[in-house]
């Protein structure tokens, strides 16, 4: 019981000190897929910005990696660094939200990492990551959906989601 406790409380502080450097840092609320109306600087033609802590930012990884996509990986450091790098100004350029994963295509940002596992399937047809069959289809989408972290509510819908306990096992 001490240990969950004490678990509780660290995660409650991390938390607490993200939403305040997120009030400091004024960022913004991003939808989803290719930003067609935004443009950042670039050096290749598919530049990754992750953190390896981050479950969403590993599954983008392993899905470009199945693919065999050439990208560049840009590491982000999130709180647990003290760095806040996912807020700094030249991040939050790139991204408004302060979260990661982004992959930046051609100068295009695509944001949420579902989204990105969508575009990187369409990127190359081979080895396809989501099948054709809509019944197939329909069983990533539930585990898609029940591994996923939404970015309006991170710690919510912990009853249904099991990825909504990946962030206190990330920080």
């Amino acid at each position: 019981m001490t240990i969950w406790i004490t678990s509780l409380a660290i995660l409650s502080f991390f938390v607490i000190t993200f939403l305040i450097q997120t009030r400091r840092y004024k960022t913004a609320k991003v939808t989803g897929g290719v930003q067609l109306n935004k443009s950042v600087s670039f050096e290749r033609s598919l530049e990754l910005y992750a953190n390896p802590f981050s479950h969403c930012s590993r599954k983008v990884r392993l899905a470009l990696e199945e693919k065999g996509i050439d990208y560049r990986y840009r590491k982000i450091d999130l709180i647990e660094t003290g760095s806040y790098e996912t807020l700094s100004p030249n991040y939050l350029k790139i991204n408004p939200s302060g979260l990661v994963p982004t992959l930046v295509h051609d100068g295009r940002p695509i944001y949420e990492s579902d989204e990105i596992l969508v575009y990187i399937d369409n990127l190359t047809k081979s080895p396809a990551l989501i099948p054709e069959n809509p019944e197939q289809q329909s069983e990533v989408s539930k585990w898609l959906e029940f591994c996923a972290i939404p970015s309006s509510d991170p710690m919510g819908f912990l009853e249904k989601n099991a990825g909504a306990c990946v962030p206190g096992l990330t920080m």
